[in-house]
């Protein structure tokens, strides 16, 4: 047994060592042959077409996989197998020994089946023994020498050999090759190129295309070195000249922030036309780049880099402006905006941006971008608060938002500084002061009541009785100081309500002292504390009654409020429904909508006004006719219908038939205050009713002296229209151009840079001028006289209180300075159209008669009288204002007094022979007493001031320069001025109304 395992261990070797040969010899010949396919395929590919290359991969991918799978079966697999069992390896051993070969295969064989051949056991061991010890002297390097190696190692060595010779002869050629057949594509130029300091290009020209946003126009740099700023998205066109023949060329960017060129595969290709170079690319980012040329073999790149930088497109900017960084709005719906947006290439986007409450999102309103220049935008707008639905107290934050057009690096945003707006209805504030009234009328109600069933003299009941007046007295106390911050307030309510106030704390305090010395002493009941309960009694029955009176008419004074509220926005819907029917405005439309909605809203909050009147009140004073009902709500919706029926005209008709109903009840429920006052109030509205009456009888007086006038100026005017009938067509002729001139110069005035002022006087000045073509075209030349001279004493009106802001140095000077020399333009037109119908009209005192002068003249002196009967009417109104009901004496006063000048105007036109001025003065001496009227009846019952109950559709504006927050000594100034300067009595009216505007 320990021969076989001898000969077993010897076989055992002898494979190990057969195993390691074939191995040897099988990768010696697959790594000459893949050698040997590393030099030629990475070549082939190299040379051949681009296309072909997916093809060589995969045939030499199929190459190099079978050669080294063969290489791996014939040397590590097929030797396994073959050599497996100890026969083989017997074998293999007998052939460097053939004398033992059949003996050393036999013992291997009869030891591993001695039960299978039959032989002596003895035979076969000594057999096995005798061939161990032969075996024994055969050596591994004998059995299986390495000899055979040989060829396959110089193959390999040969292999290595042509790979060598073809990596030094074709480097880059076999780099590129196999990094192709890899997939990686060309090896990097760079990394085998020589730095060098010198230039390898001569001039560089560039041309810049800037972006389509930017408006710029192209840029040429001409015999540059390189360097150059362009904007992102600027597409660059760069061409330059070899300094030597060149095979290859490139421009290679610098790697982001290492100052090194990077790699060839981001390298731009130049296009070659012998040694011009050319290429294109567009910029994005700071960067810097490099010449990278090639000749042969021999390859460069500059050492120093030639920079690009970068021109930002910067963000716009924005203003707004605003009448107030916090502005408190009170029942005015629509303020005055203005804006100014600029950005370096153009704005796509400009909006007014609000937002109610944080986190929410915001609203947006967008704003006109000027199609002529989209770099810059400004103006003005009036921002209609209806968008914003706000109840009292709510608070908006808005800005301005400007985007601009950079479609590039992607649009920018800016915004301006934030404003905000808090709404504060007076109404609703005072409406809460008379809610709050009522509950402590009905607690002095109840006060009352516990003290008629107390028990007389009772200590302890008195007790708590004057607990509560106390309580009583101080919140009545807190109301009053709410009510004197009161703008619908009235002075002798608050008065009245101090006075019980007054009362209550006295019988408080006086009921305490007593009630406390009782208690000290022990009493339980007291006849003293009786007869002050009596006398307290009295004391609160009449507070109670008082207190009742006052909430009462104020109650009513409020429904009359609002019914002006609702007069006036049907006053406002007509004159839309006027100019939409002119126009067909959509602007116009939308405003109708926003009045019809208000007008509706007035209505349901006059209804709900009149529910909380108590029944006696409704029954005893307010009639029937003075109810907001059905009727009123069915004619606004028949109004409604009408207009979106497109059916503008029976829109007005029914409107009027509205306005009708309304006056009936406001008429009635102005009566029904009246009664209420006669009946509650009887002293002061006796004494309301006697001014009032002399009011009217001064009114109606002046009205006849109006008409009077007015028909004096009818005889003139015929009598001048007979007298020029021959020469009104050569008149009209000869003033056309002239006319057409100023219709062409008014028409030119932009409306951006006027002040609301002259917005307004502007409109007075293009009917006047039209009123001019109207009346030549009907031969009335004296009419168009003094339409002419309105018309130019409005546009001298205009110019200087637009040279008054400029002086100031106004917020819109560049506009408010073209409005100017736009109206200095049209006022020398109109001067020569008043010249010229001067020319052609003859003296109105030529053309009267006798009779007609002695008419004049008697005029004169009524007017006189008229004059006189309203100083004095003034003057007895302003004795007796703390008589009369609310503000109405000082109200009656101020405007009596206003209407004084008109009618010393009337006196001197009339002194003068002038029909057209009397005319004109009598009438506003008649439009101002009847406006005293009004104003005297609205103030009688507190109306709110903005107004005087009309409603204020002029927006809250923007101040302009100085105007912000007029000084004190400004606004003296103001009224220093307009007393002492003494203008031609034909201006007074316009410097008035100016001097007004200015001190607002």
């Amino acid at each position: 047994m320990q021969s076989i395992r001898s000969i077993r261990a010897f076989l055992g070797a002898l494979r190990r060592r057969l195993y390691r040969r074939e191995a040897a010899y099988w990768a010696s010949v697959g790594g000459a042959v893949v050698i040997v396919a590393l030099a030629l395929v990475p070549l082939a590919a190299a040379a051949s077409d681009p296309g072909l290359l997916p093809a060589i991969r995969i045939a030499a991918l199929a190459f190099l996989a079978g050669a080294v799978s063969a290489a791996a079966v014939l040397g590590f697999v097929v030797p396994r197998r073959r050599f497996r069992e100890d026969k083989a390896m017997a074998r293999v051993a007998g052939r460097a020994r053939p004398a033992i070969a059949s003996d050393l295969v036999s013992a291997v064989e009869l030891a591993d089946d001695a039960d299978r051949h039959r032989a002596s056991p003895e035979l076969v061991a000594a057999l096995v023994d005798v061939t161990a010890a032969q075996a024994s002297e055969i050596s591994l390097k004998e059995a299986v020498p390495y000899q055979p190696l040989r060829r396959p190692a110089l193959a390999l060595g040969g292999a290595i050999a042509v790979f060598a010779v073809t990596a030094a002869a074709a480097p880059s050629t076999l780099q590129d090759g196999l990094r192709q057949l890899v997939g990686l594509g060309p090896a990097d130029p760079l990394e085998a190129a020589d730095r060098t300091d010198e230039p390898l290009v001569g001039d560089i020209h560039i041309t810049l295309d800037y972006p389509d946003y930017t408006g710029r126009e192209s840029r040429t740099l001409e015999h540059t070195s390189g360097e150059f700023s362009a904007m992102p998205g600027t597409r660059v066109a760069i061409s330059t000249r070899a300094l030597d023949e060149v095979s290859e060329a490139k421009i290679v960017f610098d790697t982001e922030g290492a100052g090194a060129p990077g790699d060839a595969s981001d390298a731009l290709d130049l296009e070659i036309d012998g040694r011009e170079l050319a290429a294109t690319f567009e910029v994005t980012e700071p960067t810097s780049y490099r010449f990278f040329l090639r000749d042969g073999s021999a390859r460069a790149v500059e050492d120093r880099a030639r920079e690009i930088a970068i021109e930002r497109d910067r963000p716009p900017s924005v203003e707004l402006f605003a009448p107030a960084r916090e502005l408190e709005v009170s029942d005015i719906k629509r303020i005055e905006l203005a804006y100014a947006a600029e950005d370096d290439y153009g704005l796509s986007e400009l909006a007014l941006v609000w937002e109610q409450d944080e986190g929410d999102e915001p609203e947006r309103k967008a704003l006109p971008i000027p199609a002529d220049d989209e770099r810059r935008a400004e103006g003005k707008f009036v921002w209609d608060l209806a968008d914003v639905p706000l109840e009292p107290g709510g608070r908006v934050a808005y800005y301005i938002e400007a985007t601009d057009n950079d479609d590039v690096s992607g649009p920018k945003t800016a915004r301006s500084e934030t404003y905000y707006l808090q709404i504060f209805s007076p109404r609703e504030h005072h409406e809460q002061i008379v809610a709050r009234l009522r509950e402590l009328f009905e607690m002095l109600v109840h006060n009352l009541g516990d003290r008629l069933e107390a028990p007389s003299g009772d200590v302890r009941a008195h007790t708590s009785l004057q607990q509560d007046t106390e309580q009583i007295a101080a919140e009545l106390a807190g109301v009053t100081r709410t009510m004197d911050e009161d703008e619908i307030g009235s002075d002798k309510a608050l008065e009245a309500l101090g006075d019980i106030e007054s009362n209550l704390r006295a019988i408080g305090d006086g009921e305490r002292a007593l009630v406390e010395r009782l208690v000290s002493r022990g009493e339980a009941r007291s006849p003293r504390l009786e007869e002050r309960a009596r006398d307290s009694l009295e004391i609160i029955e009449d507070d109670v009654l008082r207190l009742a009176d006052w909430i009462e008419r104020t109650q009513l004074e409020n429904m009359l409020a609002l019914s002006d509220e609702i007069d006036s926005h049907r006053e406002r819907l007509d004159d839309l429904l006027e100019e939409y029917e002119r126009t067909g405005s959509s602007d116009v439309l939308a405003e109708i909508e926003r009045e019809l909605a208000q007008l509706e809203q007035r209505m349901s909050e006059l209804a709900t006004s009149q529910q909380g009147v108590p029944s006696d009140v409704m029954d005893e004073f307010v009639h029937e006719e003075a109810m907001i009902g059905a009727d009123e709500e069915s004619c606004i919706e028949a109004v409604r219908e009408r207009i979106e029926a497109g059916e503008v005209e029976d829109a007005r008709a029914e409107l009027e038939a509205c306005a009708q109903t309304f006056a009936e009840s406001k008429a009635a429920l102005e009566d029904s205050l009246g009664e209420f006052r006669g009946e509650r109030f009887s002293a002061e509205q006796a004494a309301f009713a006697e001014v009032m009456d002399e009011l009217a009888d001064l009114a109606r007086d002046q009205e006849d002296i109006a008409e009077a006038a007015q028909e004096l100026w009818d005889e003139y005017a015929e009598r001048a229209a007979e007298e020029m009938a021959d020469q009104a067509e050569a008149t009209r002729e000869e003033v056309a151009g002239t006319l057409e001139a100023l219709k062409e110069a008014v028409d030119d005035i932009p409306e951006a840079g006027l002040t609301p002022f002259s917005e307004d006087e502007l409109e007075s000045v293009e009917r006047r001028v039209q009123n001019v073509d109207d009346m030549l075209a009907e031969g009335d030349i004296a009419e168009a006289l003094a339409m002419a001279r309105q018309a130019e004493r409005g546009l001298e009106a205009m110019g200087a209180e637009l040279e008054a802001m400029l002086g100031e140095g106004g917020m819109f000077g560049a506009q408010t300075e073209q409005a100017a020399d736009a109206v200095s333009e049209a006022q020398p037109l109109a001067e020569e159209l008043v010249e010229a119908l001067k020319d052609a009209t003859p003296e109105p005192w030529e053309l009267m008669s006798p009779g007609d002068r002695d008419a004049l003249d008697e005029l004169r002196r009524r007017q006189e009288s008229a004059r006189e009967r309203a100083e004095s009417l003034a003057e007895d109104a302003a004795e007796q204002s703390g008589e009369l009901p609310g503000e109405a004496g000082e109200a009656i006063a101020e405007a009596v007094g206003e209407a004084g000048e008109p009618m010393g105007r009337a006196v001197r036109r009339m002194l003068e022979r002038d029909p057209s001025g009397a005319r004109q003065a009598s009438r506003d001496a008649a439009e101002r007493l009847a406006e005293a009227r009004e104003e005297g009846r609205g103030e009688a019952r507190q109306r709110q001031r903005r107004g005087g109950g009309r409603i204020d559709d002029e927006p809250v504006r923007i101040p302009e320069a100085g105007q912000y927050e007029a000084p004190a000594d400004f606004r003296e100034e103001l009224l220093e001025a307009m007393k002492r300067d003494d203008p031609p009595e034909e201006y007074r009216d316009v410097v008035r109304r100016y001097y007004e505007e200015l001190i607002q």
